[in-house]
């Protein structure tokens, strides 16, 4: 569904978003931010997911069959 997508695409910005704090945990050695925002990130994302998840499952929406 449009909305599902939508979620998706938010979960696949959210984890770029963690990606990169990674990276920059790595080369500047910003350890701080390892304790608050990449889990709250990681865990965003995560609830993206699972919300577009949800939401297909309560609307009957099921993938590859037409």
């Amino acid at each position: 569904t449009l909305l599902s997508g939508w979620l998706h695409i938010l979960r696949v910005i959210t984890r770029g978003a963690e990606r990169s704090l990674i990276l920059l945990v790595d080369e500047k050695g910003e350890k701080r931010l390892l304790q608050g925002p990449v889990p709250y990130l990681n865990r965003l994302s995560d609830l993206f997911f699972t919300m577009a998840r949800i939401y297909n499952k309560e609307h009957e929406v099921t993938l590859g069959k037409t």
